[in-house]
């Protein structure tokens, strides 16, 4: 072997044992390989396709395991009931859910890494009928319709919005025509991604929409157990951070564009 070829294979072959020599010290508790991954159906975020995991956090999850240089990816991910996945992650080591929403009332019972994307609630009128909201609360001038998913009726509730206000529909199908053709409802409530998914699915024109008006927002993170250490979550919110960061020259990005795929 050439002696100018000794010396950078001598490098590399350092470089790797070091990296493992360092692995192997991690702490069971700081080490993502021996974890679980937890979350529910959540679409559009987290859901199951085919039986895997996929969605917009699962995406990105899947993007810092490769950032990270990890030998899992989303396979490691299991999709359950919200219920079973909080109660785990709440009282089991080595465990992490997503996506959920950092409150007052949670923030000390997890470590978070985040936040991954917000999630956007909204209402949607007519663009020729006219209607304005100013506050959640105007939406009691007009019914307003929802599918009961994701705890809808409940969160237009707890908006102020009156229950006899609110007719609920089995699908998005039924709840667009209510509004679109039978005129029973003069706002939907829904999500913005959801709202971008309908009009595609439906085959709907954008025009056919007034802007959507925003009701309420919230960020979405990861939570890992609260015994997780404090070295692992700063390696993910470090690598989440960068990646959300990162723009190629044309000034797109990983990040963005696994968002624009969901409809964000």
């Amino acid at each position: 072997m050439k002696k100018h070829l000794i010396l950078p294979l001598f490098l590399a072959a350092m470089t790797v044992m070091f990296t493992q020599c360092a692995k192997d010290k991690l702490p069971v508790n700081g080490d993502p390989e021996k974890f679980s991954y937890l979350t529910e159906e959540y679409h559009p975020f987290n859901y199951s396709e085919n039986g895997a995991a996929t969605g917009a956090s699962v995406e990105i999850l899947d993007s810092l395991f490769a950032r990270l240089e990890l030998k899992i990816n989303r396979t490691a991910v299991s999709v359950t009931d919200w219920k079973t996945a909080y109660d785990k992650v709440l009282s089991t080591p080595n465990t992490m859910l997503f996506s959920m929403v950092r409150t007052k009332a949670n923030e000390s019972l997890f470590k978070w890494v985040g936040p991954i994307a917000s999630d956007d609630e909204v209402a949607v009128c007519l663009a020729s009928s006219g209607n304005t909201v100013t506050g959640a609360t105007d939406l009691n001038n007009y019914f307003t319709g929802a599918v009961d998913k994701y705890d809808n009726v409940d969160k237009l509730l707890n908006h102020g919005v009156l229950r006899a206000n609110i007719i609920i529909y089995d699908n998005d199908e039924e709840l667009y025509k209510a509004l679109t053709d039978n005129r029973e409802v003069q706002f939907i409530f829904t999500r913005k991604p959801e709202h971008k998914k309908a009009i595609l699915t439906l085959g709907y024109a954008t025009s056919v929409f007034a802007q959507p008006f925003g009701i309420h927002s919230e960020s979405l993170y990861y939570a890992f157990n609260i015994e997780t250490a404090d070295e692992m979550i700063s390696r993910f919110q470090e690598q989440l951070t960068l990646f959300k960061s990162q723009t190629a020259p044309d000034g797109s990005s990983i990040y963005s564009k696994i968002l624009s795929r969901y409809n964000f």
